[in-house]
């Protein structure tokens, strides 16, 4: 079934889920780092018309690759936000883009935020699973996320989710690792 247009409360087609490290290299995070990030992009200005995913399984099945990751670096290039990320895994795709970096692009609408804003809330070193879908050459970046995605955990117990919520859930960044494990 086909959802309606939906006013997107964060981010664009962003889909993963982002979990930080502890002890393994990475920079780590706390509960008010991902309550900042998710505040910064509480509104890009994005409407939505998509088909909702069944499952995690079903997610990773619509994508053409997802990869768990660090996020190393977000810049700004023609209205959209491009993420790069250092991966670490591929969980679907080519096994040989591990230890690559990986960039993909969301849209937002510079009216409503400015760029500055959302990039104060961005930490380095965030983990995730990003389920992503190629683009058109010429793109300012070669992938694009799912829309149901960009699920956050730092130190609660239950993921938070950015973009639309799916109707299934998950408990863990390892339960989504663990249910999308080819």
């Amino acid at each position: 079934m086909r959802t309606g247009t939906l006013l997107v409360a964060l981010t664009t087609a962003f889909v993963g889920l982002v979990g930080c490290s502890d002890g393994d290299g990475g920079a780590g995070c706390a509960d008010q780092d991902l309550d900042r990030f998710m505040s910064e992009i509480d509104n890009l200005g994005i409407t939505y018309d998509y088909d909702p995913s069944e499952s995690p399984v079903h997610l990773r099945d619509m994508a053409d690759v997802v990869v768990e990751g660090e996020l190393v670096r977000l810049t700004e290039s023609a209205e959209e936000l491009v993420f790069a990320v250092d991966v670490a895994e591929v969980l679907k795709g080519d096994p040989n883009a591990k230890s690559d970096e990986i960039q993909f692009a969301l849209g937002f609408n510079p009216a409503e935020p400015d760029f500055r804003d959302i990039a104060t809330g961005f930490r380095v070193g965030l983990r995730g699973v990003f389920f992503l879908v190629s683009r058109p050459p010429g793109q300012p970046a070669p992938w694009s996320p799912l829309v149901e995605g960009l699920w956050f955990a730092c130190e609660r117990p239950t993921p938070q989710v950015a973009v639309l919520e799916p109707a299934w859930e998950v408990a863990s960044l390892e339960e989504l690792i663990d249910a999308i494990s080819e």
